[in-house]
């Protein structure tokens, strides 16, 4: 509007303004205006009893060429050190209003300067490009969550496979948020219809990552990242990426082939599989033990990799084979000689039991429920004694019982 830059101050300032809850978004290199967002968001941490702020990136304001604030003769750029004082006045409130346990979310593309991200504890990403044809550089440069010191979330708009989306977010073990339904009937619908255990489909595929993020206890383990752990765990072809989780002497690995932007509207019956070599470098800082020998377990799939048990020594060449952007999950763990319990979906905790013929699992769950157990029964078989569940038809290599999480919490089967 005309004058507006001569009394943009003057406004900024007017009693219709102050303390309204209600702001205008100006160039972050503007004092006056991060002072007003300062006091605008104390006063809502005062009235609300919020946890956080979430902070939209707003970066149109870097075409700002206002010199009263710096910005003159500087035409797209970012103004640096306004955006790190206005984030740092932001931190400085949530943590005067929450005892210092509050959180700072940024939702930003990749432009940003990672300068200012030591202020946030996380940061959105994926809403305003598509990271399945970025560059690797970029996604190692911008969203190396360890370099970086702030993790990211991924979303996705109506642009962006939902599928490729969640085994991109796999594959580098970010957390992820579900689609935005531009339809909102359609997400009901398809919740209603999906395969649970079909990870073709966008809803399938959020169930069993999430379960099986949920069966290792991944809020417990060490993450080695793609971004920066490939001393310790790597796979051999250009383009193929793996994270690894690791906890109590066993490793949750997460590989992929990655996509680009020529392939990635291939039907996935057309894309190209590929042979490679999955190499754990260094197991012992893993916490993989020496004299132990270790099975791989195909999470998704339901079998093991391969009918072979692996020392530490033969952990460093482990012949895998990845479709092109679609994630494998698996499973590093000792070799057991009887009758044991794979893993499991469903259920926070299971620990088992075994004695006089029977097995016993004591479920940490809510009631109701449902639960799946994938048992390795070594050739013997195996009935429920626990009302409501039952055998499945045999799959993959692991007999599963499943049904709903009884009020003992209590799963017995006996041979």
């Amino acid at each position: 509007a005309p004058g507006y830059q001569e009394h943009a101050a003057d406004w900024m300032c007017s009693k219709a303004i102050e303390y309204a809850q209600h702001t205008s978004l100006m160039c972050f290199g503007a004092e006056g205006w991060r002072e007003h967002v300062e006091r605008e968001c104390d006063a809502l941490l005062t009235e609300f009893d919020f946890d956080g702020l979430y902070v939209d990136h707003w970066f149109i304001t870097r075409h700002c060429n206002n010199p009263r604030h710096g910005c003159g003769g500087y035409l797209g750029r970012f103004v640096t050190d306004g955006y790190h004082d206005f984030a740092k006045r932001l931190r400085r409130v949530v943590a005067s209003h929450t005892d210092g346990n509050g959180i700072m979310l940024l939702n930003s593309n990749n432009l940003i300067s990672s300068t200012n991200l030591s202020w946030f504890d996380m940061r959105l990403l994926g809403e305003n490009n598509n990271p399945l044809v970025l560059p690797g550089e970029t996604i190692v440069s911008t969203w190396n969550g360890k370099r970086q010191g702030v993790q990211s979330s991924i979303m996705w708009r109506q642009y962006q496979d939902p599928v490729d989306m969640l085994n991109f977010c796999a594959t580098f073990g970010f957390s992820l948020r579900l689609r935005k339904s531009w339809d909102n009937s359609r997400i009901f619908d398809d919740w209603a219809s999906a395969d649970p255990g079909d990870p073709r489909s966008e809803l399938g595929f959020n169930r069993i990552y999430w379960e099986l993020l949920r069966f290792f206890e991944v809020d417990r383990a060490r993450r080695f990242s793609a971004l920066d752990s490939r001393e310790i765990i790597s796979l051999a072809r250009p383009g193929s990426q793996v994270t690894a989780f690791a906890r109590d002497g066993r490793l949750m690995v997460h590989l992929g082939f990655l996509m680009t932007q020529d392939s990635s509207a291939l039907a996935w019956s057309d894309r190209p599989v590929i042979s490679d070599t999955l190499g754990i470098h260094l197991p012992e800082s893993l916490g993989l033990k020496a004299g132990v020998r270790y099975r791989v377990v195909d999470l998704i799939g339901g079998r093991y990799l391969d009918g072979r048990s692996y020392s530490l020594k033969e952990l460093q060449k482990i012949p895998v084979s990845l479709t092109l952007g679609v994630a494998r999950i698996l499973l590093v763990a000792p070799e057991q000689k009887k009758s044991h319990l794979a893993y499991f979906r469903g259920a926070d905790r299971v620990e088992a039991q075994s004695g006089a013929g029977k097995m016993t699992f004591l479920i940490t769950a809510v009631e109701g429920s449902p639960i799946t157990l994938y048992l390795d029964t070594r050739g013997e078989e195996y009935r429920s004694l626990t009302p409501g569940i039952t055998r499945q038809q045999p799959r993959g290599d692991f007999v599963a019982f499943s049904g709903f999480v009884p009020a003992d919490r209590k799963v017995v089967l006996a041979r």
